[in-house]
């Protein structure tokens, strides 16, 4: 998969740093995937941000708010619309994972 394939949002480079403070934190809940990346936590109440390739199939990112399994958002399609999904997608952009 190439780089940057879902950037139909583009955020600034000051709202990339702004962002790195958040992934400087550890995971709060559980998370099942042993192929996501860890992201750091959102702004935008108590979620967890993760990228995932899936086994090399696709790209997703992943806001879990719980320890349950169903407990999460997911998309890059929800990129600039959802807000926390946004937010993951920064993150990932700042660890050039997109």
């Amino acid at each position: 998969m190439k780089k940057n394939q879902y950037r139909q949002y583009d955020p600034k480079e000051s709202e990339l740093a702004q962002l790195d403070i958040q992934a400087n934190k550890p995971p709060q809940y559980q998370h099942d995937c042993k192929e996501c990346k860890f992201l750091g936590q959102s702004e935008f109440g108590k979620y967890d941000l993760y990228f995932c390739e899936q086994s090399g199939i696709s790209t997703t990112l992943i806001a879990r708010f719980s320890d349950e399994g169903r407990d999460y958002k997911s998309g890059l399609c929800f990129v600039g619309m959802e807000p926390v999904l946004t937010q993951a997608y920064k993150l990932a952009r700042i660890k050039n994972l997109l």
